[in-house]
């Protein structure tokens, strides 16, 4: 069973991204239960997303198939026999919706198009010009390669892990001239159709060789320090000045997050918020430190001193947090 936007390995999809969200739960209830639920358990469910996808929950396996089975005994969603109950649980467990999920969902519903962009190699001086006139530069490399070397300005959003296309079309502006870098050209061409795939065109191309080939011109580079969870309680004692920056959802800051750290979803960074000292370091810290790599790049695009990446786990390694009054 090709399930497309419906069921989900773990999870459902989530119902308001193209009609009311209520409605939206309901027809999902009746898929599933009148007709994806009567079918075997030895039936193979093959879904239109994976783990990351803004089509779905946090809840989305990163495996690209199951079983109706496995689904009926281990899907939490699929435990829910009551119509109210289960609209109720998918309406509470939504995320913010994407800015530019519309255009994708008029895409979607327009001529179906399959003509190919072309996305040109670009020399390291190329590059350079490009995001001199304006364009974002995407890394997409590891996170880790990132911190340790990148192009000044530029944004990471690594391409091996779940969420590329997600993170993508948070943070690019449709109107905006989109330069890819790499470890390799493969790399760049490979990001160019994922963008394309959520409604991004406007290309300016890949930087030819990678980031190696900027190495290798000697064009100025920046690293991003990073700090293993479990020793950010101790650098803050040592270093007072030390700012933290939650970039967790608003609802899980609300939960629980370090003292006197504002919270600030990473998607929503469009400037050094105002609760920060652009002068001053500043930790930035998730729950896992994926979300932070993201969020503390777009701190040092738009002006940050000195941003430190905390790793290798987030907030919980703290110890005692404070909770936002609901």
């Amino acid at each position: 069973m090709l399930t497309g936007d419906s069921l989900f390995v773990g999870d459902i999809a989530r119902p308001d991204l193209a009609i009311d969200k209520a409605e939206g739960a309901q027809d999902i209830f009746g898929s599933l239960r009148d007709k994806l639920l009567t079918l075997g358990d030895e039936v193979e469910v093959w879904p239109g997303h994976l783990g990351g996808s803004m089509c779905g929950g946090p809840g989305m396996d990163l495996k690209v198939s199951s079983t109706i089975g496995f689904e009926r005994r281990h899907n939490p969603m699929l435990q829910v026999d009551d119509e109210a109950e289960f609209v109720a649980r998918a309406l509470a467990g939504l995320g913010p919706q994407p800015p530019n999920f519309q255009a994708i969902v008029e895409l979607n519903r327009g001529a179906l198009l399959t003509a190919a962009v072309e996305l040109l190699p670009l020399t390291p001086r190329q590059v350079d010009e490009r995001r001199r006139a304006g364009a974002l530069l995407v890394d997409v490399r590891t996170d880790l390669q990132f911190d340790d070397a990148h192009v000044p300005e530029s944004i990471s959003i690594p391409i091996m892990s779940a969420g590329f296309g997600s993170r993508l079309a948070w943070l690019a502006d449709r109107d905006q001239e989109l330069v890819f870098i790499g470890r390799d050209d493969e790399d760049g061409r490979r990001a160019g159709r994922l963008a394309l795939a959520i409604g991004l065109s406007r290309f300016a191309g890949y930087l030819h060789g990678g980031m190696t080939s900027w190495r290798q011109e000697q064009l100025p580079a920046q690293r991003t320090m990073r700090l293993a969870a479990t020793e950010l309680p101790a650098r803050l004692a040592a270093q007072p000045e030390l700012q933290v920056l939650d970039v967790r959802e608003r609802s899980e800051y609300e939960a629980g997050h370090i003292p006197g750290a504002p919270g600030v979803p990473w998607h929503d960074i469009d400037g050094v918020p105002p609760e920060l000292d652009a002068g001053r370091p500043v930790a930035v810290v998730c729950a896992s430190g994926s979300r932070a790599g993201v969020a503390a790049s777009l701190l040092r695009r738009f002006g940050a001193a000195e941003v430190i990446h905390v790793v290798d786990g987030g907030v919980d390694a703290f110890g005692s947090l404070e909770t936002t009054p609901g």
